[in-house]
């Protein structure tokens, strides 16, 4: 009878450490020379609080989070270089063990190796927190869980990725592919779909950036030191570390000896390889060769580079499995595939979809931002806040109980690391808080008659999308020929649903600065109306409403370069001496005086009063100026962090009554004002 195997061998275990002894020095190496610059980070003076150490074992944890990486395919590598060499494969399965003690052997002692420079580094944050007295060891044990089982995972995506492969440079190749091969797709597609499909909106972030450990570990580490660990995802990459284990020990148990070699050793993945290589081929590099070509207008010649870049891809693939340039005879996958790419480009770009009609019902919208130039990303983080982070600090006007619960510090003690106090995180309000913030930001509309004034212009271009697709395209096609008499907007929506989701909308828009047309006309209308509703033109006016003895300066800049521009074609032109205006005025900012600062923001009022909703919109487009002031709020105390606030608007020559107030108070002279509305073509 035929004795059981044994799971693991000291013999095989430690002749890896034997052979392999460099990858473990120079990984320890490392992270002694990590934890070396970590303790000398520290200043000598430093007055420690009580979060101290849980912020400062996080430091530099992108650098560590790389550092995994890279050590998990050096020892994987290392330790299973002999399936890449018949040989050597050979070799092993001539030993008394059998396939089953080989690998768990093979697996451990790799592990072994990138798990031991963790631990060092875990017992030197343990000494540096022991020896300044400043030891937490909650915060330590859960940042040792957070990067075993990150080593843990990174090192089975290594192991598995080359069971797959019979090539030692294509097993550390697919290794770095298959850690970012899931978010590079998502890139990829959605690079596909911006340029293809009318109104595609990337906005929403990426998916599959959690199925990236590396990029989900290095963006989310902020995080740890604030307990804020997404447990779930954790306990998910556990298990899926142990899930490739097991099927790294099924495909070894079944892998043929002659596949050693082969850049796929599993051949009946190799269809998998082949078109996966044609399809990243053609996005990528095609992508590459329109921008070199500069054809993203012309949708034919874009496919034609697709496919290019796909037969490319295609052709290659079967090279490498086949290990001979003749491969031409195998171009019928790459027809089928060219096919199938051909008709799915045309289904996108003419929108079978439906895509770019979506809407959500009007009844369960409960406020919405809207941007003509697709800058929305503050207005729609204000639009989750009871679920997310957002900033304030460019809130002029915030409410009082806002800024005493999130400028007030947590602890009157400066945080040593930055000699500055530690306040509360701006993130998950109360739905009161919430709505507070909408109340006070432009281009957030949550009124009956703002939101119906958005969707209006919303259900406008659903009504009408056909017409407004050709209308952008042919735009596009012309905008070198009539690029100064057309403009380009980006019109981004996106809802806050009674349900608390978000949806996001996209439609890029060129519109002539005189429309004719009914369509552009229309649309250029519904702009004006939400510019000039009167939601917007409240909170345009409130933000401005401040007591002028609280202003501790207040600025107007002139955008001084357009007017050098101006002046010297007016020289060329044969304008000169006293009828050439003088820009020496407006070169330095105008400081307005203490005593005009009241009347000057009452003037700024005004002009959002009596502006037309389309001078509203225009001016953003025709700004010549723009105004910095600072405020201090001096009823909060001192350390409040709102306390001071600066604010920056601009000026365009609709604003009539601030010019009026600038030229009768002696800023500014008659001709100058003139100069500056000649500039921006008023």
């Amino acid at each position: 009878m035929k004795s059981a195997q044994p799971l693991f061998s000291r013999a095989l275990f430690y002749k890896n450490l034997q052979r392999f002894w460099p990858v473990l020095a120079a990984y320890i190496i490392c992270v002694l020379l990590f934890g070396y610059g970590l303790a000398n980070s520290i200043p000598i003076d430093t007055v420690f609080d009580k979060d101290f150490f849980s912020q400062f074992i996080y430091r530099g944890s992108e650098f560590l989070v790389l550092l995994i990486a890279l050590s998990s395919i050096v020892a994987a590598a290392a330790v299973f270089s002999f399936i890449h060499n018949t040989r050597a494969t050979a070799m092993i399965n001539a030993l008394p063990f059998d396939r089953k003690t080989v690998f768990f052997s093979s697996y451990l002692s790799g592990l072994f190796m990138i798990v031991i420079p963790i631990v060092i580094l875990f017992f030197c944050l343990l000494g540096i927190g022991l020896s300044y007295g400043v030891l937490q060891i909650v915060p330590l044990l859960l940042w040792l869980f957070l990067f075993t089982v990150l080593t843990l995972l990174l090192y089975s995506v290594a192991v598995f990725v080359g069971l797959l492969t019979g090539n030692i440079i294509a097993h550390l190749a697919f290794y770095f592919i298959a850690n970012f091969l899931l978010i590079g797709t998502e890139v990829l597609v959605k690079g596909y779909l911006g340029r293809f499909l009318y109104g595609f909106n990337s906005n929403s972030g990426y998916i599959f950036e959690i199925a990236t450990p590396i990029v989900y570990a290095s963006n989310q580490v902020y995080q740890f030191y604030k307990g804020n660990v997404q447990w779930g995802v954790w306990i998910a990459y556990l298990l899926a570390a142990l899930l490739l284990i097991g099927l790294a020990y099924y495909m070894y148990r079944h892998r043929k000896m002659e596949n050693a070699g082969d850049v796929i050793a599993i051949h009946r993945l190799n269809p998998v390889f082949k078109y996966g290589v044609t399809f990243c081929s053609s996005l990528a590099f095609g992508s590459i060769l329109l921008d070199i070509f500069n054809w993203e207008d012309f949708f034919a010649g874009a496919i034609v580079l697709f496919l290019l870049a796909g037969m490319v891809g295609y052709f290659v693939a079967e090279m490498l499995m086949q290990k001979t340039f003749r491969v031409w005879q195998t171009y019928k996958g790459f027809v089928v595939y060219a096919v199938i790419l051909v008709l799915v480009s045309i289904s996108v770009y003419n929108d079978w979809y439906g895509y770019a009609c979506r809407i959500p019902d009007v009844d369960q919208v409960e406020a919405v931002a809207f941007a003509p130039s697709g800058s929305n990303y503050f207005n729609a983080r204000l639009l989750k806040a009871d679920h997310s982070q957002v900033y304030m600090d460019h809130m002029i006007n915030m409410p009082d109980s806002l800024a005493i619960t999130y400028g007030t510090p947590l602890s009157l003690e400066r945080n040593s690391l930055y000699d500055s106090y530690s306040y509360p995180v701006m993130e998950n309000f109360s739905p009161e808080e919430m709505k507070s913030l909408w109340a006070i930001t432009p281009g957030i509309y949550s009124s009956d008659a703002g939101i119906e004034t958005v969707y209006n212009l919303h259900r406008y271009m659903v009504d009408n999308i056909d017409n407004v697709r050709d209308a952008y395209r042919q735009y596009l096609q012309d905008r070198w020929d009539r690029s100064d008499e057309i403009r380009y907007y980006d019109l981004s929506f996106v809802y806050r649903l009674d349900s608390g989701k978000l949806q996001y909308y996209t439609f890029p828009v060129i519109l002539p600065l005189y429309p004719e047309d009914e369509l552009d006309q229309q649309i250029l209308s519904n702009l004006a109306a939400i510019a000039g509703s009167q939601e917007q033109r409240s909170k345009m006016a409130e933000a401005v409403d401040i007591e002028a003895e609280n202003i501790h300066y207040l600025d107007v800049n002139f955008h001084v370069n357009r007017y050098v521009r101006l002046q010297k074609e007016m020289a060329k032109a044969g304008v000169t001496g006293d009828s050439l205006p003088t820009i020496e005025v407006i070169e330095k900012p105008l400081e307005i005086k203490p005593e005009d600062r009241g009347a000057f923001l009452q003037a700024v009022q005004a002009d959002y009063r009596d502006m037309s909703g389309y001078e509203i919109f225009e001016a953003e487009y025709l700004s010549c100026a723009d105004v910095d002031m600072r405020v201090e709020y001096t009823h909060l105390p001192s350390y409040n962090r709102f306390r001071e606030r600066n604010y920056h608007f601009y000026l365009s020559p609709y604003n009539r009554h601030v010019f009026y107030f600038l030229q009768d108070r002696g800023y500014l002279e008659a001709e100058t004002v003139e100069f500056i509305k000649e500039s921006t073509g008023k």
